[in-house]
């Protein structure tokens, strides 16, 4: 008896996904009839996807927006996880993206190596799996304009 495999295309699924039609033999005589086997794909969860670069400008606060897709159309929740620079951070949840902020003013040679580069590590759930990366943030003399670089593309 031989063994059979079914791979759906890539977030495929669905009742009724596909559908063949077969006959049994037993070498000799085959069926009259053909049957038909109907295959239904449950949909699983697929993680966020984070994507990441940020500058934060010398005495601000304001570092940008961390973007997250999740095709599954989850409700997003970000936290900082971890990282050296972790306690120098803030995020909040907003219209589901999550900002990201110094608590004080970004300084020049304040990162926990004492250097002008910041680490933090930032997770994103949506409820059913997470997606994790660490955050490089330069501090820079000036964004150009006093205004942060805005969105933060983590590639996970």
């Amino acid at each position: 008896l031989g063994l059979l495999t079914f791979t759906p295309a890539a977030n495929g699924n669905g009742a009724g996904y596909a559908s063949f039609q077969f006959k049994v033999s037993d070498g000799t005589l085959e069926s009259v009839a053909a049957y038909t086997m109907t295959v239904d794909v449950d949909p699983v969860d697929d993680p966020p996807v984070m994507m990441a670069a940020a500058e934060a400008q010398v005495g601000l606060t304001d570092v940008g927006i961390v973007k997250t897709w999740d095709v599954d159309g989850d409700t997003l929740d970000y936290e900082i996880v971890g990282g050296p620079d972790a306690a120098l951070f803030s995020i909040a949840d907003v219209s589901n993206t999550g900002v990201l902020s110094f608590i004080a003013a970004a300084a020049y040679n304040g990162s926990a190596a004492g250097t002008s580069v910041y680490y933090v590590l930032v997770e994103v759930d949506d409820g059913t799996s997470t997606a994790q990366v660490m955050v490089e943030v330069t501090v820079v003399a000036s964004l150009g304009g006093g205004a942060p670089n805005g969105t933060i593309f983590i590639f996970n």
